[in-house]
């Protein structure tokens, strides 16, 4: 599979994890035990892999039929010592509709998300058996530029033990870009600054509003679903007192 391809099917299929180009790309070629393996010049996922739960939108009533369940009520009673309400219900709810809205957001506009890298102030940490590592020789072009995008990104950062890493992996990685006629450096410096230090809530506001303005759009007033139970937290705590 071409790596344009995987970006934007990962997007689809796992939006909660990636909403742009640079998280894909740290997945791939950085992080260690991910399910994959380099194979024919790519690198591709165990079987086990196609056989996740891959559903783009959850159903409310899905989500919140458990906890409507006894069994299920007695235990959540055990772990947080209260009752199953109508508080929980409502947080439920909320998160849904903050997934579902999300979720749509960057299946929407995959094919522009998935050419956006947002750098961030740090990466999973690079070891021997990192897949921009352990690269073959046969590597294809478009994976190649791929890893050197990878190591652009890392080297925007300030992690020397990254840093030392990636400078290890370079000579190579210029000696396989040179083979294929690509400008190692040239993509290397492609890479823009460092933009985000902290993802925050996989479906807060924040995150999608960092979404929002990649593509343009109108930003959401700040909350997120921690804001949410905040409040009907506070709005419990009142009714109650009367």
């Amino acid at each position: 599979m071409k790596l344009e391809n995987y970006i934007r099917k990962s997007m689809r299929e796992y939006p909660s994890l990636f909403y742009n180009r640079t998280q894909v790309i740290e997945h791939l070629f950085l992080v260690i035990g991910n399910g994959g393996d380099w194979v024919n010049g790519q690198i591709k996922f165990c079987d086990d892999r196609a056989r996740y739960h891959r559903r783009k939108f959850q159903d409310p009533r899905e989500v919140i039929r458990p906890y409507r369940d006894v069994k299920t009520e007695i235990a959540w009673k055990k772990l947080i010592g209260e009752r199953v309400d109508e508080f929980e219900i409502r947080f439920l709810k909320e998160h849904v509709k903050e997934h579902n809205r999300q979720t749509k957001l960057i299946v929407e506009n995959v094919k522009t998300l998935s050419k956006l890298h947002v750098p961030q102030a740090d990466y999973y940490p690079i070891c021997e058996y990192s897949a921009i590592i352990d690269m073959p020789d046969d590597v294809r072009v478009d994976w190649l530029k791929g890893a050197l995008e990878a190591a652009g990104l890392v080297l925007k950062t300030k992690n020397t033990q990254n840093h030392k890493e990636i400078k290890k992996a370079l000579p190579r990685l210029r000696k396989l870009a040179k083979k294929h006629g690509l400008d190692a450096q040239a993509i290397i410096d492609s890479i823009p600054e460092v933009q985000v230090t902290s993802e925050g809530s996989w479906y807060g506001r924040s995150r999608e509003n960092q979404i929002r303005k990649l593509l343009g759009k109108p930003l959401l007033k700040e909350t997120s679903t921690e804001n949410t139970i905040l409040k009907l937290i506070a709005k419990r705590k009142v009714d109650k007192a009367k």
